[in-house]
């Protein structure tokens, strides 16, 4: 998934999440870049990717070691990295955490819906986690038709689901 992709999806998700508990991801614009700093910081592990490039020396790091789709898109990934920000969110914010958890993971489940998948259980296991099972159903990376497609479905989620995001899951359909 690309990172345009990850970003639209990680707020469709996020929002989404969020609206079970009444926490509205468009009330401030903190929420918004947390969501979508937890919807790229998989990629990391890439030099050529948004964060990748403004954390180069991480990056290099990281990609050196370990490659692509390794540690980053890892269950132990998503947990150390939740526990960081539940840190921060002491000191900080309210609700971050649960933002930040919510668009890691639709990070992790996007690129389960790809030809490569994930090794969710690294460094336990190299298994590779997918979605669907059949390949010809998954997403290619370096296909822009099915990427474009991805967006427009995201955006239109987000756009006809704003007054969901907005006033909450329970009191909209309550």
């Amino acid at each position: 998934m690309v990172g345009i992709n990850h970003i639209t999806g990680g707020i469709a998700v996020t929002a989404t999440m969020c609206s079970f508990s009444d926490i509205n991801l468009f009330s401030r614009i903190e929420y918004l870049i947390i969501c979508v700093i937890g919807s790229l910081i998989c990629d990391i592990d890439n030099t050529r990717s948004i964060l990748g490039k403004i954390l180069l020396p991480i990056s290099k790091y990281i990609a050196k070691n370990y490659g692509h789709r390794t540690i980053t898109h890892s269950l132990l990934f998503i947990v150390s990295t939740t526990l960081i920000v539940y840190f921060f969110e002491q000191f900080t914010l309210s609700n971050i955490t649960l933002i930040f958890f919510y668009a890691i993971i639709s990070h992790v489940v996007l690129d389960m819906l790809t030809i490569q998948g994930v090794p969710f259980l690294y460094p336990f296991s190299k298994l590779i986690f997918v979605i669907p099972g059949d390949a010809k159903m998954r997403i290619q990376n370096k296909n822009m038709k099915s990427q474009a497609i991805a967006f427009v479905i995201f955006s239109c989620f987000i756009l006809f689901s704003y007054s969901l995001f907005q006033n909450g899951f329970w009191s909209t359909y309550n």
